[in-house]
């Protein structure tokens, strides 16, 4: 099975590759990956930038309006395949938080792997 992440939301890749073992154990995050993500702001509005010493097919980049907003509650996200940048569109206000998500085969879930402190700090960065 060949499926295009860019034509389904991250709610819908989870239950893909929850009914599709093969398809998902092919799209596990690796290991020894290592990954960043950075939350900046232009023009008023949040931007994310990220990094991966391998980026899985069905890895995602996500703003969440808080730290504590679970996983699949983002308010805008991008797949990770699709560039290292992200102009969001939402304006900048305090509290919110980036995240890089990749599939976890062993849970059946996604994972966060990298993610920042809360909008505004000093280091904006996952570390």
């Amino acid at each position: 099975m060949s499926t295009n992440p860019k034509k389904m939301t991250p709610a819908q890749a989870a239950q893909l590759l929850r009914n599709h073992p093969i398809e998902a154990k092919g799209s596990a995050r690796a290991a020894d990956a290592s990954y960043n993500v950075c939350l900046g702001y232009e023009d008023g509005e949040f931007t994310l930038s990220w990094s991966a010493t391998s980026v899985g097919k069905w890895d995602w980049v996500a703003l969440y309006p808080s730290t504590s907003t679970p996983n699949d509650q983002q308010s805008t996200y991008q797949w990770a395949s699709d560039g290292n940048s992200y102009g969001t569109g939402v304006k900048v206000q305090p509290g919110f938080q980036a995240r890089y998500l990749s599939w976890d085969s062993v849970s059946g879930q996604y994972v966060t792997v990298a993610q920042t402190p809360a909008f505004p700090n000093t280091m904006v960065c996952s570390s």
